[in-house]
């Protein structure tokens, strides 16, 4: 810088604007830029090597299987989980050996956030042959669960177990943040990579495993159980809680279970789960399974004994059929009902006379004997007689009308034979007396 307006030194910028005032800045530069270099080099050149040395399938499964075959390793290559029904498969250390194998593959992580409650970091594994990658993001939380406080802890929070217990939340250390950030790491780098392998790799390696870790059980199981409380035992889980776990003597295991127990130990050991919860979930797991009654409980035997058992089990005892209701004997249907022409028109005898509704269930019945056929045609009958409208009631009778009288007809007044008149019948008053007529009377 020049001298004017602006004045350079040694690590630091002076500027003086028009007033005389000063402005003093340290120049610093940052690595970002030599960082983004480093990265696409970095990039570059792990596409390069793809490019020139790529993968052959046939000699990553070769030498993947040979692998899966070595015991100590078939012993960390599963996991089992206590989720739903038991989850089980290949843990984080098979992916790692995996990718190792096959080459070209590689994971990444970069802390994106932190301040000081949580932490989230971002997991990239890329296989640069087949220019495929998947990425996810884990937000680690700067606290955990302890069930008692040491002296001077003070807890941010608390929660309720699932025994009723007082969970107390506390601030984490360095090394439990680590280990929490570790075991979320691990997950999303064997989630990601799996999805890198081929399906049928993996398949195939988990045959092999698991076939490896049963003939080595099977083998010698006394120095393998040894070994398993011996690795237990780091954990701080004792032999009575593999008793507890396996529900019977720990010196009573079988092989099978001993490679449950080698898949529930690299679980813990891993991070993926507690004893806590692993010993919950088996205990669910046997009370399903205990039988309901002592019946059940009964061991089953073998050959033509369990045969007879079984059969005799189906068969109803006599009292049973003798107190049944006649409403269910009668819904019964025999067993193999006559379907002769014979039968059948005995049958359409037998409906007839019943004055049923005709319907498929009846036309069923004549055809094929089943009596609930029959039952249904009687309740359809029923039903019809209920729906069908009532007829008109008769009305009373009415009396017979009296007859009626014709009136009399009226008497015709005689008549005078000469001359026509009417002759009134009815003399006046005055020709009944002294026959003289009134005065005012003319004639």
């Amino acid at each position: 810088m020049t001298n004017g307006n602006g004045t350079s030194q040694q690590g630091a910028l002076v500027r003086q604007d028009q007033f005389g005032a000063q402005q003093l800045a340290n120049v610093t530069e940052t690595a970002s830029g030599a960082m983004a270099a480093q990265v696409k080099a970095a990039e570059e050149a792990s596409y390069i090597m793809a490019m020139r040395c790529p993968r052959d399938l046939d000699q990553v499964r070769s030498e993947l299987l040979r692998e899966c075959a070595r015991p100590s390793f078939a012993e960390v290559a599963r996991y089992r989980k206590p989720i739903g029904q038991g989850i089980e498969g290949l843990s984080i250390r098979f992916v790692e050996q995996a990718m190792q194998i096959m080459g070209n593959i590689k994971s990444n992580q970069i802390t994106v956030y932190d301040d000081d409650t949580k932490r989230i970091v971002a997991i990239t594994v890329t296989d640069y042959e087949k220019n495929a990658s998947h990425s996810t993001q884990i937000t680690v939380n700067k606290t955990v669960e302890r069930n008692n406080l040491r002296p001077g802890q003070n807890a941010i929070g608390r929660r309720t177990g699932s025994n009723g217990q007082t969970v107390y939340i506390v601030q984490a250390t360095d090394d439990d943040l680590l280990n929490k950030q570790g075991s979320l790491v691990s997950k999303a780098i064997r989630t990601n990579g799996l999805r890198l392998i081929p399906g049928w790799l993996q398949d195939e390696a988990d045959e092999v495993l698991q076939k490896t870790a049963r003939d080595r059980a099977a083998k010698d199981p006394d120095s393998e159980r040894r070994k398993l409380a011996d690795a237990f035992a780091g954990l701080n889980i004792s032999p009575k809680d593999l008793s507890d776990y396996l529900g019977h003597d720990l010196g009573k295991v079988s092989p099978s279970e001993l490679v449950e127990l080698r898949a529930v130990f690299t679980t813990i050991r891993d991070g993926q789960a507690t004893w806590s919860d692993t010993i919950e979930f088996k205990r669910g797991q046997r009370d399903e399974e205990a039988p309901a009654t002592a019946e059940e409980a009964k061991p089953v035997g073998k050959g033509s004994a369990a045969v007879k058992a079984k059969l005799a089990a189906r068969v109803k005892p006599p009292a049973e059929v003798a107190t049944a209701a006649p409403a269910e004997a009668e819904a019964e249907a025999p067993a193999r009902p006559s379907r002769s022409k014979a039968a059948q028109a005995e049958r359409q005898a037998e409906v007839d006379g019943l004055n049923l509704v005709a319907s498929k269930c009846l036309t069923q019945y004549v055809a094929n004997g089943d009596p609930r056929n029959l039952a249904k045609a009687k309740q359809l009958t029923v039903d019809a007689a209920k729906a069908a409208p009532a007829a008109p009631t008769a009305a009373p009778p009415q009396p017979a009308p009296a007859p009626v009288q014709a009136a009399p007809a009226p008497a015709t007044p005689p008549h005078d034979p000469i001359t026509g008149e009417v002759l009134d019948d009815d003399e006046p008053d005055w020709m009944k007396g002294d026959g003289s007529p009134p005065p005012d009377e003319e004639f």
